[in-house]
């Protein structure tokens, strides 16, 4: 065996560093054999050489002083006065060094900006401290982690450091490679950021591989300003299905990708307070300012979040809601849409709960209703009988009901490419024509999605994943931005200009526009699982998926801003 008990094969000579190159799967078929990847001013004695996951011994937090190892990937976004690779900090915080950490964080606030907060960070590893890692990134961009390449956090021990952040929205990383967490059964470890007394971040008590949480560096925010700056209506369907459970664990592409990408939320809790403030900005900041969300019935938990948490948050004011009928659990029966009971009761239940409320979606005074999948109705007779008892059950509450169904349905592959978008452009225009020859009792309401790829969730359905790019040379977004394009002249001014974007958050089947991070190094590209990527009918080509932060938000901004 090589120093430190390691297999030659993952002996690095040259750095004299342990490397750990077992994935958390493969690590629990040898967990009583993994090395101890230390810190260089850390000298392990031969009793620390294996450290069995089955143990209950704890170690007590090492008194060797160590550097808390960062890595500044941007020392000039967000942190003030840093060289790449340096942090003002401490390690190993005990009565007889906590006065001079004190007076090291006061300097520090002294040398911060007026528009800048002195961040104190604190990392108590468990007994795998090499396991850690963390990063904090603002608008998609990391501004800090730890620790640097190569080189790992010790076990039991405890690291404290300081920097100035500017004011502004973060989201604090932090990931375990085992996936059980830092805490608790292995030592009571835990990763905090914190602003005076005030805790702005921290890991809890409970195993994850990644956790992901958002804070906000100075001034309380202010309310969040509505949409000015456009002349359109900008809907995006809403999907408040995630609870405290991410939509009861379905699986989702992103997360499988190699290597993964996430929600910058994090796989997030949409009851959440600050996770919906965040939707609310990130929404009207693209010139978003209607929902539409999933409803699946009476007390389901769609329901439940939309009545009990958006309907009556204090930053909704400014955003419209509406209500997707999903016809799939409601009137669907016997492998096609022959049922009808839950008609009524659903839209008399809707009435009461939702149509009275100033922040309901209305056109001309009349609340809308979207329904799902009306063409599927119509293709089995049972669109007049149920539209006109959801309309029945709306005048018993004495609204007048407004409804839109997707009677239109596009469907692309692989690269789009122009001409397929444009003939795509002239089906929808003359979609639009027809409307028009009702005599105006019907409008015709453009929409786009981004892209599509169900495989991380549906693979035996067999669907083709639709690129984001518009072609193999085109930039990510390029779909998005040309149906956009196509889109916007086909409003109706009697709709308020309405276009809708599929979607928000749908991340099943990558739809959404919600803003996006990595695992791993944000400025690169996933092809991989291919057989989750790849199009055509042979599966032999792949497609790219990159973390984009914000990017669609700016495009979206950018096509409807005036």
């Amino acid at each position: 065996m090589s120093p430190l008990g390691c297999h030659p094969k993952v002996w690095c000579q040259t750095c004299n560093v342990a490397r750990v190159l077992l994935t958390p799967r493969t690590m629990s078929k040898i967990m009583d054999k993994r090395p101890v990847a230390t810190s260089p001013t850390i000298s392990p004695s031969a009793s620390d050489t294996f450290e069995p996951r089955n143990s209950q011994r704890y170690n007590k937090l090492q008194t060797t002083p160590a550097p808390f190892w960062i890595n500044a990937r941007n020392p000039t976004d967000g942190i003030r006065s840093r060289a790449a690779g340096q942090i003002d900090g401490l390690s190993n915080v005990n009565a007889s060094n906590a006065n001079a950490s004190l007076a090291l964080s006061r300097s520090l606030a002294r040398r911060c900006k007026s528009s800048e907060a002195m961040v104190r960070i604190e990392l108590d590893t468990d007994r795998y401290g090499w396991e850690t890692s963390w990063r904090i990134v603002r608008r998609n961009q990391e501004v800090i982690s730890g620790p640097p390449p190569h080189q790992n956090y010790a076990r039991n021990q405890r690291y404290v450091g300081a920097l100035c952040l500017e004011f502004g929205s973060y989201q604090l990383l932090v990931r375990d490679q085992f996936g059980d967490g830092l805490c608790c059964k292995w030592g009571l470890g835990k990763l905090s950021l914190s602003v005076g007394a005030d805790v702005l971040a921290q890991t809890y008590d409970e195993n994850f591989e990644v956790t992901v949480e958002t804070f906000h560096v100075g001034p309380p925010p202010g309310p969040i300003p509505a949409v000015a700056d456009s002349d359109y209506t900008v809907g995006v369907y809403y999907y408040p299905w995630h609870s405290d459970d991410f939509h009861r664990g379905q699986g989702y592409l992103r997360k499988i990708l190699m290597p993964p990408q996430l929600p910058v939320l994090g796989e997030y809790n949409d009851r959440s307070s600050n996770t919906i403030r965040k939707h609310l900005e990130w929404t009207r900041g693209a010139n978003v300012n209607l929902w539409v969300t999933s409803w699946w019935g009476p007390r389901s938990r769609e329901d439940n979040t939309l009545k009990d948490y958006i309907m009556i948050h204090p930053d909704l004011p400014g955003t419209s809601i509406g209500i997707l009928y999903e016809t799939t659990s409601r009137v669907y029966s016997g492998g096609n849409y022959t049922s009808h009971g839950n008609a009524y009761t659903d839209v008399n239940y809707i009435a009461k709960t939702y149509f009275d409320n100033p922040n309901y979606f209305r056109i001309g005074g009349r609340p809308v209703l979207f329904v799902y999948l009306t063409r599927l109705l119509h293709q089995d007779g049972m669109l007049q009988n149920i539209t006109s008892q959801m309309r029945a059950a709306a005048m018993d509450h004495g609204h007048d009901l407004y409804i839109i169904g997707d009677q239109v349905m596009g469907s692309l592959d692989g690269y789009a490419g122009s001409r397929r978008l444009d003939s795509l452009a002239a089906r929808n225009r003359q979609w639009r024509d027809r409307a028009r020859w009702h005599g105006g009792t019907c409008k015709f309401i453009p929409s786009v999605s981004p892209g599509y790829n169900d495989r991380g969730v549906r693979f035996e359905s067999g669907h083709r994943p639709l690129s984001r790019r518009l072609s193999a040379t085109g930039s990510e977004g390029s779909l998005f931005k040309s149906s956009l394009e196509n889109a916007l002249p086909l409003t109706d001014s009697s709709t308020g200009r309405m276009i809708l974007i599929n979607s928000w958050n749908e991340w099943h089947e990558d739809t959404q526009i919600e803003p996006v991070t990595a695992l791993g190094d944000l400025t690169i590209s996933s092809s991989e699982p291919l057989n989750l990527t790849c199009y055509g009918r042979n599966c032999r080509q792949s497609l790219e998926y990159i973390p984009y932060g914000e990017l669609y938000l700016d495009i979206l901004r950018q096509a409807t801003s005036r």
